[in-house]
């Protein structure tokens, strides 16, 4: 009768590799990280990006809605309604107002440089959003460094560099310009206002004024969901995991 053998080198070393890795959970408990810390280790990427579109969208909704932040097993939910300004927390709601904002009618294919401050967004966060807006001018396929110009979105003569265009709104009967980067959300708002009780790691530059560094750039389109895109290619068609994380 033919008997197979096994390599006892091999089964050794699997031995002692099944025995690190059980000593080396044991150390994780005992230093008091627990078992959440291993079960974040073990989430896929994905796992975790999805995770961090919900808690995005639960903070936008509590926070257009006037709803105050409650939280439980440390993820909010929305709690009772208060007299909060019922707002999209997206940075034109830091820019509203219309002391220095731009008609339509008035603006030409000249690099453009009054907006994206105070005053110059009409629509504030009453309206919906919109989809910023990025052109890869110089088709490198990905994001230039630094802060890009912006250009109107119906210019007809933009130098071949990388920037970004303008969102048309209509307020009171008049159309105005305003910049598209307008439409990210304000996540620095969402975490003072207690609807974030953190920065979630996959944020980007994008969506606060701080250090963060993630990958994707989030935003609320003109139909009012919450949406990504890659902060390296920041286009519709990135929109949803795209493969990384943070």
């Amino acid at each position: 009768m033919a008997q197979s053998f096994e390599n006892p080198e091999k089964s050794e070393k699997q031995r002692k590799t099944l025995t690190y890795v059980g000593i080396g959970i044991i150390a994780i408990i005992a230093l008091g990280v627990g078992i959440p810390l291993l079960q974040n280790l073990l989430k896929s990427d994905e796992k975790k990006y999805q995770e961090d579109l919900h808690d995005i969208r639960i903070a936008v909704l509590g926070h257009n809605t006037g709803y105050s932040p409650v939280y439980g097993s440390d993820k909010m939910r929305i709690g009772t309604a208060n007299s909060g300004a019922k707002q999209y927390p997206l940075f034109s709601k830091k820019h509203g107002g219309d002391d220095a904002a731009l008609k339509e009618e008035d603006v030409a294919n000249d690099l453009i440089t009054t907006l994206g401050s105070p005053q110059t967004n009409p629509a504030g966060g009453d309206q919906v959003g919109g989809t910023p807006t990025w052109v890869d001018g110089d088709n490198t396929g990905d994001r230039a460094p630094g802060n890009l110009p912006l250009y109107y979105h119906k210019a007809s003569d933009v130098p071949a560099v990388d920037h970004w265009k303008t969102s048309a709104v209509t307020v009171d009967g008049i159309n105005y310009v305003v910049d598209s980067r307008d439409w990210f959300i304000d996540i620095d708002l969402l975490v003072q206002k207690g609807y974030l009780k953190k920065i979630p790691l996959s944020i980007s530059s994008d969506n606060t004024s701080g250090t963060a560094n993630g990958s994707y750039s989030w935003y609320v389109n003109e139909s009012g969901e919450v949406k990504s895109m890659l902060h390296s290619k920041p286009t519709e068609k990135s929109n949803g995991f795209q493969g990384i994380y943070p």
